[in-house]
Parts: C-alpha cells; structure tokens; sequence
C-alpha cells in the first residue's frame, strides 16, 4: 500500500467542519472533491457505523420511531426492558419495528416509552459539524477521499484510500467498544504448581 501524506490546511485550522474537510481532502487530491462523495460516506456510516456519538435518547407515549431512528439500544416500556423479538416467535416483553413503528409483545397500545437509540448522520454542508467528525476526523477525511474515488471510478484512489478508511473504522468501533467495556486492572494471581 502506498504511503499517503495528507497535507495540512493553508490557515492551520483542524478539520473540524464540511469546509475544513473538503479542502484537506482536496489537498490530497489536488483537485475538487466530487460533490456527491458527502452524501455516499454518510450513507455508508449510518449503514455500518454504531458508536456512542450517535446514541440519543428520548421519552414518549406513542410507538412511532423517531425520525432518525437507526437501531435501538434500550427499549423500555413503563421500567422494563425489552429485548428484540426472535425472528421465529416473538416472545414476553420483546418488540419488532414494522413500517416505522414499536410493536411490542404482549401489545402495548399507549406505553410509556423511554428509548435509547443509534440516531442517523445528516449529510453535512457548508460550515456544518458534526461529533463523529469532531472525534474521527480521519474516518472523515479517508472515507471522503474513499468515497470521490469510487465516484470518479479512480482505482487508483479505490486501492490507496479504501483500506485507510476501513482501518480506520475497524480503528473507531474498536475504540468505541473498547470505552464501554469495564476497565478495571487486572490482579496478578499467584502460579500455583499441580
């Protein structure tokens, strides 16, 4: 794989925002990033994407799903927790979402619902930020450059950027997993011989 440089910005701000990103990225590329190449990464990152940063969390007393609603992390009706419902039999104290909405087993017709869920990523403009592009400016800024060369059928710019992006995000949801995880020290056991 070839070592990339990826040049820093003319006035020494961070890539911290759309405008900030498209001109790191046109500084790899050396010329206009393709405009359509936003709108493909964000797609790909609410596809595949679940970390911390895009959990919100909401309380209310219909079933409909917010409308940027991606995955569910915490579902609960009244205090308890509901699971997702097996794809066989849904059984007690499970939901599906069907069209947009929580169906919950046993049938809850006005519950009171506290929802913890994975939120979509709006296609950033002009000035725009987001947290994820605050955090990982890098899965950003590959997954950009990734994006504009399938776009422009580069391969070139397919082979070079793709593993980049995709280690990085490897990187991102490691990390992610890694912060939720208990981290605690481990205690040295004495060895005991049989």
């Amino acid at each position: 794989m070839p070592i990339v440089i990826v040049p820093s910005l003319e006035d020494g701000s961070e890539i911290t925002t759309y405008t900030g990103l498209v001109a790191a990225a046109e500084g790899a590329l050396g010329r206009s990033v393709m405009s359509g190449a936003i709108t493909a990464l964000t797609a790909d990152l609410n596809r595949r994407l679940r970390v911390r940063e895009m959990i919100k969390e909401t309380s209310q007393d219909a079933t409909a799903t917010p409308s940027d609603f991606l995955e569910a992390e915490v579902v609960k009706v009244g205090g308890t927790t509901y699971q997702p419902a097996p794809a066989v039999v849904p059984q007690s104290c499970t939901y599906e979402v069907k069209n947009g909405e929580f169906v919950f087993y046993p049938i809850e017709s006005a519950p009171d619902l506290f929802l913890r869920y994975y939120a979509k990523l709006d296609v950033l403009r002009s000035g725009e930020s987001n947290a994820i592009l605050i955090k990982y400016p890098d899965l950003y800024l590959y997954g950009l450059l990734y994006q504009h060369s399938i776009l422009v059928r580069d391969e070139a710019g397919v082979a070079a950027w793709g593993p980049m992006y995709q280690s990085v995000f490897a990187d991102v949801v490691s990390s992610d997993l890694a912060s939720r995880v208990d981290q605690r020290p481990m205690r040295v056991m004495p060895r005991t011989s049989a």
